[in-house]
């Protein structure tokens, strides 16, 4: 609806497990977009290409990793904004595991993503059902998701896999706020973009209110890709 088809490309990257150890997942890491997509191509993947694994991966972790590596390896055009939406609900194989494919941890694969001036953002899905699983995965994701240019700031959500409005909201709040900064960019408004940070007085955002955890977040992503953007030597 902002009229920005020409501007902004999407594009999906599957992962699941280790298929050596579990060949009927049909694959580890999958890039759906060798080609970055237009949003309607785009919507047209997710209603026909895409379905679920009808077959459950040994234990509760995942191939994160190797969704993140594939991720970064994506056919991102020329001097544009790249961001990452990470969304899991687990932790990953951490190096030295069997099912670790990449041979990569967290640490490892944010620093390749500030390398290729991708900004990730991660949605955590926290499964009750799996309490053990949380702080591994907190932790990995946090990491990824470390906004570069700050201390210890993370662009991390983190909301129950039961809250699907509040997914929803936090979905809506990423996409609306990455249009935003492409239709100011388009009218050469790029020169002051300090109000994409939250404001000074702005109450911090309620464990429980994943919209407000996905503004802050991706409002202080944003002010770093920016930053970073605008001082490129283009």
């Amino acid at each position: 609806e902002a009229g920005l088809e020409e501007r902004i490309r999407y594009g999906l990257v599957g992962f699941r497990d280790d298929v050596a150890l579990t060949p009927e997942l049909e694959f580890t890491s999958r890039n759906f977009t060798p080609e970055l997509l237009a949003i309607d191509a785009f919507e047209n993947l997710l209603h026909t290409g895409i379905r679920a694994s009808e077959k459950s991966s040994v234990g509760y972790a995942e191939e994160v990793f190797a969704g993140v590596d594939t991720a970064l390896g994506s056919n991102w055009r020329p001097a544009s904004l790249r961001f990452i939406v990470l969304v899991g609900d687990a932790s990953s194989h951490p190096v030295g595991h069997a099912q670790n494919t990449t041979g990569k941890d967290a640490a490892t694969l944010q620093l390749e993503a500030d390398d290729a001036q991708v900004h990730i953002m991660a949605l955590h899905l926290v499964n009750p059902a799996h309490p053990e699983d949380h702080e591994p995965a907190q932790r990995q994701y946090a990491t990824l998701s470390h906004i570069r240019g700050s201390q210890n700031e993370a662009a991390l959500v983190s909301l129950s896999t039961e809250d699907t409005g509040g997914f929803q909201a936090a979905v809506e709040e990423i996409g609306g706020s990455i249009t935003g900064i492409v239709q100011r960019a388009q009218r050469g408004q790029l020169e002051d973009f300090s109000d994409l940070g939250p404001a000074p007085d702005s109450p911090a955002p309620l464990p429980e209110d994943p919209a407000g955890q996905a503004g802050k977040a991706v409002r202080a992503v944003i002010n770093a890709a920016m930053m970073e953007y605008l001082g490129r030597d283009v």
